[in-house]
């Protein structure tokens, strides 16, 4: 009977440690020494790697289950509080007078600019700011000039510690035109209107009118004044923004 043939299998070529260190002729003690040293850091920095490739591969596995458990509302819920603690106070956004770099951040890339004299002719102007009644000559402001069919002035994001009464003046003359002021409180769908400003006689409204409207405390991500249907050549102004406690006292140093 002829034998059977035994099968043979290659096997794979037997690789060196990484901790291997092929001595060369002559080589020093000190010199074998630091080339074991330099291959341990090596193996090291591999490990490493693979332990944060690891950690990674973990978090995104968690992340996935997050998605089909339903956590994933959670998660982003708690991203979203954390988002809120960096948000800038109420006294940071709500306190604009409009002088020089002052609310400069809620003016860029706006339609609206300022002025420290007064903007217009006599009917249809604005004769100065608002720091005193009916104006004031010497003091700045912002505005915007028609015609302008629409246009919206909008605040940062602010988180208000504690209820509020948010002040603000406004000049109009053009009976055309509408202003209002709308606040949208941060998880909310929709704007909350908090002005809307009558229509008024030209005799009458050639001035500086200040308005006051309880804001809630809470998150905001923004305030935000509307201009619609502005006639050519006349002006909307807004000035003097602040923001007082429940007792009508100033609540920003």
């Amino acid at each position: 009977e002829e034998e059977e043939e035994e099968e043979v299998h290659d096997l794979p070529p037997i690789k060196p440690s990484r901790k291997f260190i092929a001595a060369k002729e002559n080589m020093s003690r000190e010199a074998l020494k630091a080339s074991r040293e330099r291959a341990d850091a090596r193996e090291q920095a591999q490990r490493s790697n693979e332990v944060d490739e690891d950690k990674d591969d973990k978090e995104l596995a968690d992340f996935s289950a997050m998605s089909v458990d339903g956590s994933i509302d959670r998660f982003l819920s708690m991203m979203k509080e954390k988002q809120q603690h960096k948000l800038k106070s109420a006294c940071d956004v709500l306190n604009c007078r409009f002088s020089e770099g002052d609310c400069d951040a809620m003016l860029a890339g706006s339609e609206w600019h300022t002025s420290d004299r007064p903007v217009g002719n006599p009917l249809t102007g604005i004769k100065g700011d608002a720091s005193l009644m009916p104006y004031n000559k010497e003091g700045s402001f912002a505005f915007i000039r028609g015609p302008r069919p629409h246009s919206r002035l909008q605040t940062l994001p602010f988180t208000l510690a504690e209820d509020a009464f948010f002040i603000f003046a406004y000049h109009k003359i053009d009976p055309q035109s509408s202003f209002r002021v709308y606040a949208k409180q941060t998880g909310k769908d929709k704007e909350t209107l908090l002005f809307d400003a009558p229509v008024l006689q030209k005799n009458s409204s050639r001035r500086w009118f200040r308005e006051g409207r309880v804001l809630p405390a809470g998150a905001y991500d923004y305030i935000v004044f509307e201009v619609h249907s502005l006639s050519a050549n006349n002006y909307i102004g807004l000035d003097e923004i602040l923001i007082l406690n429940v007792d009508r006292q100033l609540m920003c140093t």
